[in-house]
């Protein structure tokens, strides 16, 4: 995947997992901290290449 593209597929993925992850548990304040949760954890592991 190209660098460009990774802090938004990494923001993208939390996102949407986050809310689902809300709204299937009825709690948004869940999915919130699930989707921060993700996001952190995406940028650590799938960081942009440096050139």
């Amino acid at each position: 995947m190209p660098n460009k593209y990774k802090e938004i597929f990494n923001l993208s993925v939390a996102t949407i997992l986050g809310t689902a992850i809300g709204l299937s548990f009825d709690n948004l304040a869940l999915g919130a901290v699930v989707g921060i949760t993700l996001g952190i954890v995406f940028s650590l592991f799938n960081k942009p290449d440096k050139d």
